[in-house]
């Protein structure tokens, strides 16, 4: 479990860094409001601690702005402040915070109050890690694998693959069958990747017509074979829309860590180069960063 303190107060931090790592808790500190941000869109926390009062950005425009981040909603977020007026009390809890808690704080509270924010965001990530549509991970629980699985890769030395797969000419078919034909082919879509994912490997919505496949273990031209399959599959299997066959492709792009990249983002970024690389030469295609089998 990741912990985020943002607090300008360096004994503080200290403080509850030392409380919550007894606990096992992995704990990332900032020292201000941007840097906190920053953090907290690399790492995800599984919770972030907050102070009201820091030079800069204060916690309530901290707050505001995690809000507005889709990866980090449901997180729980608790200020830890010296503020103790009903003012600030309630405005922070308009804003959406789930505890808020006033310094000094006894240990024991503290950590009871922690773990019981967790033990509700638990029940709850569990539900918003599936995309509601498509019933397969969203954004947020693909990320959540693909974070573990780099991780092991890592620790292992093996290599893992990521694929961006994206619906040819979706805005095509939005504008001649209608919206509620675009929805049912993302849902068709994405139970023909999932079935057709080898054992262990996941695929989550990455947003609009867009999916992300994850592949531990595998080299990229070992994952070019399963998702040319998995193309020409999608190409031989229509949507059956009323008394219509709706017919569509699709285009992949896929990367391999470490030799392509090594972070998440950067990962990301190489297989959605390769994306657009079959897009820009004729769609429905598969496309390896880098150079394909044959190339």
């Amino acid at each position: 479990m990741k912990i985020l303190i943002i607090d300008d107060d360096k004994f503080i931090r200290k403080t509850i860094s030392t409380i919550l790592q007894k606990e096992g808790y992995t704990v990332i500190e900032a020292k201000d409001g941007a840097e906190g941000l920053k953090l907290a869109k690399e790492v995800l926390p599984n919770l972030i601690l907050c102070d009201i009062v820091m030079p800069g950005m204060d916690g309530f425009e901290v707050k505001k702005r995690i809000s507005e981040i889709e990866e980090l909603k449901g997180v729980p977020f608790i200020f830890l402040t010296s503020k103790s007026d009903l003012e600030s009390r309630v405005e922070g809890f308009e804003l959406g915070v789930d505890d808020y808690i006033t310094k000094p704080f006894h240990p024991i509270e503290f950590l009871a109050r922690i773990k019981a924010a967790l033990k509700r965001a638990e029940a709850y990530m569990e539900i918003s890690k599936i995309d509601p549509l498509t019933k397969i991970l969203n954004r947020r629980g693909i990320f959540e694998f693909l974070d573990e699985a780099l991780e092991n890769a890592r620790e292992s030395g093996q290599k893992l693959s990521v694929a961006m797969a994206d619906i040819d000419k979706f805005k095509s078919l939005n504008d001649t069958y209608g919206h509620l034909a675009g929805d049912a082919a993302l849902t068709h879509l994405a139970g023909i990747l999932k079935s057709n994912l080898p054992q262990g490997c996941k695929v989550g919505r990455y947003g609009g017509e867009e999916f992300l496949m994850v592949f531990p273990n595998y080299e990229k031209l070992k994952a070019f074979d399963v998702l040319e399959h998995i193309r020409r599959t999608v190409e031989d299997t229509p949507l059956n829309w009323g008394n219509t066959l709706i017919k569509f492709t699709i285009s992949i792009g896929v990367a391999e860590f470490p030799n392509d990249a090594i972070e998440r983002d950067e990962l990301i970024a190489k297989a959605d180069e390769a994306l657009y690389e079959a897009k820009r030469t004729g769609r429905n295609k598969v496309v390896v960063y880098g150079g394909n089998k044959n190339d």
